[in-house]
């Protein structure tokens, strides 16, 4: 039984991967780069800070996609908007984490979403310091969920920092040294974005069961 859901959930990641990797490209055909620069350059210097803090709301109010916003960024920015998007997570992983802990779960379900609360209470009961380790390694795409999750657990602030400041450097350097020199344009980008996140669903499907199954860690 343990075996055939994990294998559903493995099946079930595959899909969304596909979905995400489908979506992406789909919208950097549709996106006018032109537009978008022409957007962002409005703010001249403050332009970085206007991303960062539009790509930290999409953080915090879990309902948002920023998607587009991150294909916007990478328009304006090249490289430098993974950079970017690493400020806006640090800030939100602490922002998120804070408001579960002060004010708890009536105030997370408004601003993840009542259909969304579910993933928070699931990571907040079954998983613990470990599991942290792994998600900010590979996965960004539950960074909001995962901040309000533990911010509702007895974990200490300072562990939870120091794992999320340092979790996502790895990739960060990979996409700074390996991807992006080899990028020629936004739909390379999209292609690549979408494609990598395809194993590294797959591998933590099957590492959150198998840690649910064996208890908190």
């Amino acid at each position: 039984m343990a075996r055939t859901k994990i294998a559903s959930g493995a099946w079930l990641a595959a899909g969304v991967s596909i979905a995400i990797f489908g979506g992406l490209f789909w919208l950097s055909t549709k996106i006018s780069p032109d537009q978008i620069k022409l957007f962002l350059e409005q703010f001249g210097l403050l332009a970085p800070l206007v991303y960062i803090s539009v790509m930290g709301l999409t953080q915090i109010l879990a309902p948002l996609n920023g998607t587009v916003i991150l294909l916007a960024g990478f328009v304006l920015f090249g490289s430098q908007v993974q950079i970017y998007n690493y400020l806006a997570t640090v800030l939100t992983a602490a922002t998120n984490f804070l408001i579960a802990r002060r004010w708890g779960r009536d105030l997370v379900e408004k601003l993840a979403g009542q259909q969304n609360l579910a993933k928070v209470d699931q990571f907040s009961q079954n998983y613990g310091v470990k599991t942290l380790i792994f998600l900010r390694l590979f996965q960004g795409h539950l960074h909001d969920f995962v901040s309000y999750a533990y911010g509702l657990t007895k974990i200490d602030f300072r562990t939870y920092m120091l794992i999320s400041v340092l979790g996502p450097i790895p990739w960060l350097l990979v996409w700074q040294l390996y991807f992006f020199p080899r990028l020629a344009g936004l739909a390379q980008f999209a292609f690549w974005y979408g494609l990598t996140l395809i194993p590294f669903l797959l591998v933590s499907t099957f590492f959150l069961a198998k840690t649910k199954k064996q208890g908190k860690i």
